[in-house]
């Protein structure tokens, strides 16, 4: 099964632009949930994107983005000491939360492209994947140390008990199968 990183919701939400697909629960297109994927509109595939973006955009606060800008700002110090990369990691924290947030995801673009997809993946499906694919994400988040825990000792630490990497959600089982290259 292959592994999810935060670059994997970045993907995924990239994806949800270009292929025709949905799911149950917090990514709910209103698209008959039963409805091949294969048969989905470059309309449909847009209301899917938009409800995809829609349920990130409720799970992941401009304060979970800001703190990962930071940690990434942190690290890119992490051969100049813990003062240098937590001051690094706040400044950048900061200045992205006194940022205007993101403009929301255009789904104008969206088109129904999924000839690889086989008629057994569903609409309900894909959004199921989609969705446990952003907790999933939301939950790697969560890992992320605030500035103040940014030091070496934490990379020493991550280095000697590594988190685990995520699994794909098991919903996602029957879309890679049924559509190859499905969010990769």
């Amino acid at each position: 099964m292959k592994n999810l990183t935060l670059t994997s919701l970045s993907v995924a939400l990239s994806t949800s632009l270009l292929i025709a697909c949905g799911g149950g629960g917090g990514v709910n297109s209103s698209i008959d949930q039963t409805k091949p994927t294969n048969e989905v509109t470059d309309t449909e595939a847009q209301d899917v994107c938009q409800a995809t973006a829609d349920y990130a955009e409720s799970k992941v606060t401009q304060a979970d983005t800001c703190r990962a800008t930071g940690f990434a700002a942190g690290i890119a110090l992490v051969a100049s000491g813990d003062d240098a990369m937590q001051e690094a990691c706040n400044d950048a924290y900061d200045a992205c939360l006194e940022a205007d947030p993101e403009e929301e995801t255009d789904c104008s673009d969206a088109t129904a492209d999924t000839a690889d997809c086989d008629d057994t993946v569903t609409v309900g499906d894909v959004e199921s994947c989609l969705q446990d694919t952003i907790d999933v994400g939301v939950e790697s988040l969560d890992l992320i140390p605030s500035c103040d825990e940014l030091t070496l000792e934490y990379f020493e630490e991550l280095a000697e008990n590594p988190p685990e990497e995520p699994e794909d959600p098991a919903s996602c089982d029957v879309v890679y199968e049924g559509c190859p290259g499905f969010l990769e």
